[in-house]
């Protein structure tokens, strides 16, 4: 059997897995991304953003959440705090008129 073919078929074998996979990013990440989008569109719906940043924090283990504060401070947040901002800076121009709010409204229903 050739490799192609076998890789091939653990493919489709390991899909079903892959799918029900739950795709934890590190806090430095989530973070990032979250206040990326807070900054941006937090004043379309301050409570919801609240709602998730208290979410957000639940699902940090303990030592994650007293390390808040220097992730907040570290050069890896603050290059994919400058990466989520530019990337949300692209994705509402390319929506065009309006494109604050639509992008705004899309990130808040996908927390």
């Amino acid at each position: 059997m050739s490799r192609a073919l076998l890789y091939t078929i653990l493919g489709c074998a390991l899909v079903p897995l892959n799918a029900l996979a739950v795709w934890e990013y590190p806090a430095l990440a989530q973070l990032a991304l979250f206040d990326a989008v807070e900054r941006r569109c937090g004043s379309f719906d301050p409570a919801t953003f609240r709602r998730e940043y208290e979410k957000m924090l639940v699902v940090f283990t303990e030592e994650e959440r007293s390390a808040i504060p220097t992730i907040r401070q570290s050069a890896g947040y603050r290059e994919l705090l400058t990466e989520a901002n530019n990337d949300l800076a692209k994705q509402i121009a390319a929506a065009g008129e309006g494109g604050e709010a639509i992008v705004c409204k899309r990130m808040i229903e996908e927390f």
